[in-house]
């Protein structure tokens, strides 16, 4: 046998050991039950479908920003419902469509929100962000816990992407043409008893996350020029209502 058909033959079947292990990595997603049968990687919208599963930034059209909550994927841990956790190196949340997007050995799958129990996502050195699907609005969002009062009381921030389109807007030539973007809003939820509702600005809010206790919060956030406009300033105001 000739020294070309050995090499030939050697990269056949380094092609038919990279299959392999594509299919085995595949299959050990699929065999944890967190694969969604319609589990197609897209950003929300079929005519802005990424052109490249590897590359959050690769559309069909030029559009800016991504759907996903990071820039990047970062490893983390899938806690199932059923009691079992998953450990993937890759994972990002699609926060348009609320999916949670793993890559394992190469491949791209979108999880089955039903069978989520909660998700870490390791973001730094001794950063764990925490995520839980909840039903808001007749749909499974993942809201990001910050605080923790107990088990029938937290606080949850939404991170929301939306995204805007010259194509769905009635262009006015004295308007500026923005072009097709995915923009960014997140809004502040408090967890009662299985229930999560929106906190609103003013008395609502502090009516809806203190209850009776109102007031008194909002003499300590008076008196402490908490102005309640961020997460931080509840988590302050939550931790003094404590003391």
């Amino acid at each position: 046998m000739s020294v070309a058909n050995i090499e030939t033959n050697l990269i056949n079947m380094r092609r038919i050991v990279l299959v392999i292990f594509g299919l085995l990595g595949y299959a050990s997603v699929e065999a944890q039950g967190l694969v969604n049968s319609g589990g197609l990687i897209n950003s929300g919208r079929s005519q802005i479908r990424r052109s490249n599963d590897m590359d959050f930034s690769v559309f069909d059209r030029d559009i800016k920003g991504t759907p996903f909550l990071f820039d990047k994927m970062y490893p983390g841990t899938v806690y199932e419902k059923s009691g079992k956790a998953s450990k993937f190196n890759q994972m990002d949340i699609n926060i348009s469509e609320n999916e949670v997007h793993v890559n394992q050995n190469g491949r791209v799958t979108v999880l089955d929100n039903d069978k989520v129990q909660r998700i870490e996502i390791e973001t730094g050195e001794d950063q764990v962000l925490v995520y839980y699907p909840i039903s808001y609005l007749n749909k499974v969002r993942y809201f990001e816990l910050l605080y923790e009062q107990d088990e029938t009381h937290a606080l949850f921030i939404y991170h929301e992407k939306y995204f805007s389109s010259t194509n769905n807007r009635i262009e006015i030539a004295s308007v500026t043409d923005e072009g097709d973007e995915f923009k960014y809003k997140n809004d502040l939820f408090w967890y009662d008893n299985g229930e999560i509702s929106r906190i609103k600005s003013g008395n609502s809010g502090l009516k809806l996350v203190f209850g009776d206790d109102w007031k008194k919060a909002k003499s300590i956030a008076d008196k402490n020029d908490i102005a309640l406009k961020s997460h931080g300033d509840w988590l302050k105001l939550i931790d003094l209502m404590g003391k």
